[in-house]
């Protein structure tokens, strides 16, 4: 069945008023939320709209989105009848990748902070303001003759964090933008459990040709030498009891192996963090991201009708974090317990009950995604199909995780 349209208003490229559109001129209308990816609005209509006008988009939590016309397909149904399809890509991808900015923040010798970062990417535009910024890392980038898109890619690369952004709208249309750069995106605490293998279908599930191992080497700075130069990087032997390793135990016998002498071998990776400058501080990083390394990679594309009979996971918004039960991947007889983060809405406005939801632990940072976004953007001007592989950096909750700290077999 059908919902009623919520409201969408139409803006020409110089902010004036279109119009509104109505349940009777709508033929579909759909949007793609993913979490550090795609942002997109497609829309059939029978109004015919012009490129670069602006789609203003009332979601249900409320909140408003901005959307830029790119792409008209119009086919004449009758003589008298034209059906005008609209594909309407995020206007902060549409917008920075039109502006141009050359600086070098963090060069000059004194590193620059995230909030300095952003301010440089945006230097090319007044339309978007710097944000909320609560990622505290400093760095330095060169986003020389850059687009502000670009920029911002290179940014996330260096400065880390996630995307979101802030509209203020008035009776006149949006009055502000700004662009926040947030450590975490949506909901940090894990407050919805989803179990595989139960009561819930119409799910496809698909786990990542990625390594799944039990222990992480972690390594920091490399230490500074009494003749200037750098030599070995830190690692935790010496706040981990003389180990190198940490073992996430929830995961390890069910993937160690024989080692032909009565013992175990257990797959390891080594991970690195070259601004963990002391081993406690480089322990107490890898241990929070511990399953992040240590869990297997999965991907739950569920119908939204089935997780609604369910009652598990809605209300639910992208970038929430969740609990997955899954019982396909089972130690010592319990089904493995996976920290996964919503990463893409796929909506139907009109017939909710095509929308799905992505849930995934699977671990890619924004300026490999945004890259990729732009690519796609480059050699497709209709609606962006496949980037549900590339999702977000996940946020590991430690209740999931218990650590071992020694080498025994």
């Amino acid at each position: 069945m059908a919902n009623t349209l919520p409201r969408v208003i139409v803006y020409n490229h110089a902010g004036t008023l279109v119009c509104d559109l109505n349940n009777s001129e709508v033929i579909s209308l759909t949007t793609i939320a993913e979490l550090n990816g795609e942002h997109s609005l497609s829309i059939t209509t029978t109004r015919q709209l012009s490129k670069g006008d602006r789609i203003i988009y009332r979601d249900k939590a409320n909140a408003w989105a901005e959307y830029v016309v790119e792409s008209i397909v119009s086919t004449h149904e009758t003589a008298s009848a034209v059906i005008h399809e609209y594909w309407c890509p995020w206007s902060l991808m549409h917008d920075l990748s039109g502006t141009y900015v050359s600086s070098m923040p963090g060069t000059g010798g004194t590193p620059a902070t995230a909030t300095q970062a952003l301010t440089a990417a945006l230097a090319g535009t007044a339309r978007w303001t710097v944000g909320t910024v609560d990622v505290s890392t400093t760095g330095s980038a060169s986003f020389y003759r850059m687009s502000g898109w670009e920029a911002l890619q290179e940014l996330i690369k260096v400065w880390g964090g996630e995307i979101s952004v802030t509209l203020t709208v008035g009776a006149s249309g949006i009055t502000a933008r700004a662009v926040n750069l947030l450590q975490h995106v949506g909901s940090s605490t894990a407050t919805r459990r989803f179990d595989y293998g139960y009561d819930v279908s119409g799910i496809v599930r698909t786990v990542e040709d990625s390594l799944w191992t039990a222990r992480v080497i972690p390594l920091g700075a490399a230490q500074q030498s009494t003749n200037g130069g750098y030599g070995r990087k830190i690692d935790i032997s010496s706040v981990n009891g003389g180990s190198i390793y940490l073992t996430n135990s929830d995961t390890a016998n069910g993937i160690r192996v024989p080692n032909g002498n009565g013992g175990w071998e257990y797959p390891v990776q080594v991970v690195e963090n070259q601004d963990m400058q002391t081993p406690a501080d480089l322990k107490a990083w890898a241990i929070a991201h511990l399953d992040d390394w240590t869990a297997p990679t999965v991907s739950y594309e569920i119908d939204v009708v089935e997780l609604d009979k369910s009652g598990e996971l809605l209300p639910i918004a992208e970038g929430d974090e969740v609990v997955v039960v899954d019982s396909a991947f089972v130690v010592d007889g319990e089904a493995i317990r996976l920290s996964a983060r919503c990463v893409r809405i796929d909506e139907d406005v009109l017939v909710p009950s095509n929308s799905k939801i992505t849930i995934s632990n699977l671990r890619q940072t924004l300026g490999d995604t945004l890259g990729d976004l732009s690519l796609a953007t480059a050699g497709n001007n209709n609606a962006i199909t496949n980037i549900v592989a590339n999702l977000g950096a996940i946020t590991t909750a430690s209740d999931t995780v218990s650590v071992q700290h020694n080498t025994g077999t």
